[in-house]
């Protein structure tokens, strides 16, 4: 099952192009990072992996048989207080505590921030919350103080969490391949339609954390590679809703949006009976797109413009002749998406039409051309003759 690029340009509306910035250097502040809690018998870093491995629990069960993991309760205590300290609700800190508790579980885990390919290490390493405010002494674990008030939806909100957990990390990991950030107050609308797409309760009758919240602030302290090879393991085995699943068959990705919409706009080209022209004028610059597209798919994130963050230091990019060919089409490619309309959901791509540097006299004519061209009642001279002035 593959990803029509379409319902890329459809998400996005080809703004999927990140030209200043990237994901590596945005940070968190600090009141929201991991809480890591250092127990009685911990090494300094909690006991954590050094190396994550996804697929094993960071806190995995002993005993046989397995006993209550001691970890888990110090770190839900640590991570909702942490969480209320710094402006949430109760019942949405708990939200936030229980999905990091099962990001923790799938594995991603890990106390060296190379593996997890970060400059700036976001764990808190604990041996009990602040109660009451970050201006607060810590508690130690085991004190009175230091546990979570009775809620009374707790149940509901660990079986969302455990249900939907997966899913929300996978929306984000999406939203980051394609802009190269976590979150922006544009995303918003994207989000929404990822969440109604893949049927997760927005209204489950609890206090649920906003979109920041839930994208940004709870979950950019794991770091992006391991959560994204946790998302392409749920992917894998069929554990994502099938709304996500077909989003990462092949993965979008910032800084090389230009290329893979441009052959998504030529995909829809050749669906005019005039496409065979444009081929037979520009056939070298479209098959080298096309093998630039293939590339990019057999290793999509070494191309991404925050490709340190996904455990590859040096990016590659679009070889120069496919630059080479973009130029080349590039007006044409922004006067055929012109000639398609405001209807039509390419018409809002700018992607090409920004690395096109807009629409210039060219594609002004290509556009016209297009319709005349679609018209066989017309007497018109032929594509090929129109084409042979460029």
């Amino acid at each position: 099952m593959a990803l029509n690029l379409q319902n890329l340009i459809d998400d996005f509306n080809g703004t999927a192009m990140v030209t200043g910035g990237t994901g590596e250097w945005s940070f968190i502040p600090s009141e929201w990072n991991i809480q890591i809690p250092i127990l009685p018998g911990d090494n300094a870093k909690g006991n954590i992996p050094i190396q994550y491995v996804i697929g094993t629990p960071s806190y995995p069960d002993a005993g046989n048989p397995p006993a209550p993991n001691p970890h888990r309760d110090p770190f839900l205590i640590a991570n909702w207080h942490a969480l209320v300290n710094v402006g949430m609700g109760q019942e949405e800190a708990l939200v936030g505590a229980m999905m990091r508790w099962e990001i923790a579980q799938s594995g991603t885990l890990c106390s060296d921030i190379n593996a997890r390919a970060v400059i700036e290490d976001e764990y808190t390493y604990v041996q009990g919350p602040k109660v009451g405010g970050n201006n607060q002494p810590v508690v130690a674990f085991g004190q009175p103080a230091a546990t979570i008030p009775a809620i009374a939806n707790a149940t509901a909100i660990a079986k969302f969490a455990k249900r939907y957990t997966g899913a929300l990390v996978s929306m984000m990991c999406y939203i980051f391949s394609a802009r190269g950030h976590h979150w922006s107050p544009e995303y918003q609308e994207q989000y929404n339609k990822l969440k109604s797409a893949s049927f997760v309760q927005t209204n489950p009758g609890f206090g649920m954390p906003t979109n920041e919240q839930l994208f940004r602030l709870i979950i950019h302290g794991f770091g992006i590679r391991p959560l994204i090879e946790w998302v392409l393991q749920l992917q894998q085995t069929n554990s994502l809703p099938a709304a996500m699943s077909i989003r990462f068959n092949p993965a979008p990705i910032a800084g090389v949006a230009h290329i893979t919409t441009g052959v998504a706009v030529i995909r829809e080209m050749q669906k005019e009976r005039w496409y065979t022209a444009f081929l037979a004028k520009f056939q070298a610059e479209i098959t080298a797109m096309n093998a630039q597209v293939t590339a990019i798919g057999q290793t999509p994130y070494r191309y991404h413009v925050a490709s340190a963050v996904l455990g590859y230091p040096q990016r590659l990019m679009p070889t120069q002749a496919t630059e080479a060919a973009f130029r080349t089409l590039s007006q044409f490619l922004v006067g055929y998406i012109d000639f398609l309309g405001r209807r039509h959901s390419m018409a809002n791509q700018v992607a090409v039409s920004r690395k096109a540097g807009g629409a210039g006299p060219v594609a002004d004519f290509f556009s016209r051309a297009c319709e005349r061209f679609s018209n066989p009642d017309l007497n018109v001279e032929t594509m090929a003759a129109f084409l042979a002035q460029f």
